[in-house]
């Protein structure tokens, strides 16, 4: 296993990346849900 700095400081961007796209799937979700709920209710 390669334990040198940068190969830590490697992985830990690649994880960090991997984490923000989720984190931007996840909002834009909540974003559509929202929305899709607020022009339910206004057409009701």
């Amino acid at each position: 296993m390669d334990c040198s700095l940068p190969a830590l400081i490697e992985k830990l961007v690649t994880i960090g990346a991997k984490f923000v796209g989720h984190a931007r799937y996840v909002a834009l979700q909540m974003a559509v849900a929202a929305i899709s709920k607020n022009l339910r209710a206004g057409i009701l």
